[in-house]
């Protein structure tokens, strides 16, 4: 479900299967001589986890939850690694963030090019917008197709993040949208 929602953190590793992965990664990133991004997409089942894939970017809504967890300069952090400096990455305490993609009901293949209008109504202001496939033409918003936003939210309970979501996600409005109520 990565592309269609996540939250953020996750508490299902445990600290030996989290040091194991963190020491793969170093690993890996000390034989590539890796200088960025590298991101570790994890599955994990009642026994073990496995890793299924490897991103040397950010990804949405991936990164638009952890983005919303930092407690510290982004733009730093950036700066530090750009220049191979050490960085401290702060994590806010007892956060969580979640996050549900807003997309077209046949996403990922969307047939029509038809440009539609998108009507929002009175967002709640704990409620973020991450924009995908919009376009703005003057004071109006229009999308034709695929993910069209990620809805974001952050809260001490991932429950009622969720909720929040849910409560506001029927307020943005377009023909055909769609989103996942299981995330």
């Amino acid at each position: 479900t990565g592309g269609m929602g996540t939250h953020a953190p996750v508490h299902i590793l445990n600290e030996e299967q989290l040091e194991e992965l963190r020491m793969g990664m170093n690993l890996i990133i000390k034989q590539l001589n890796y200088k960025g991004v590298l991101y570790a997409g994890v599955i994990k089942n009642d026994s073990n986890y496995y890793v299924l894939e490897f991103n040397c970017r950010f990804g949405d809504p991936e990164c638009q939850v952890l983005l919303n967890l930092l407690d510290c300069d982004f733009y730093q952090i950036c700066l530090d690694t750009i220049n191979e400096k050490p960085y401290n990455i702060k994590w806010k305490k007892n956060i969580y963030a979640s996050n549900v993609v807003l997309s077209h009901n046949d996403y990922p293949i969307y047939k029509s090019k038809k440009i539609l209008e998108i009507k929002i109504d009175n967002i709640d202001k704990d409620i973020k917008l991450y924009y995908g496939n919009v376009l703005r033409k003057g004071n109006k918003l229009y999308t034709t197709g695929g993910r069209v936003f990620s809805v974001v939210n952050c809260n001490r309970n991932v429950f009622i993040s969720f909720n929040d979501i849910f409560n506001n996600i029927h307020k943005i409005n377009y023909e055909n949208s769609y989103y996942r109520k299981d995330i």
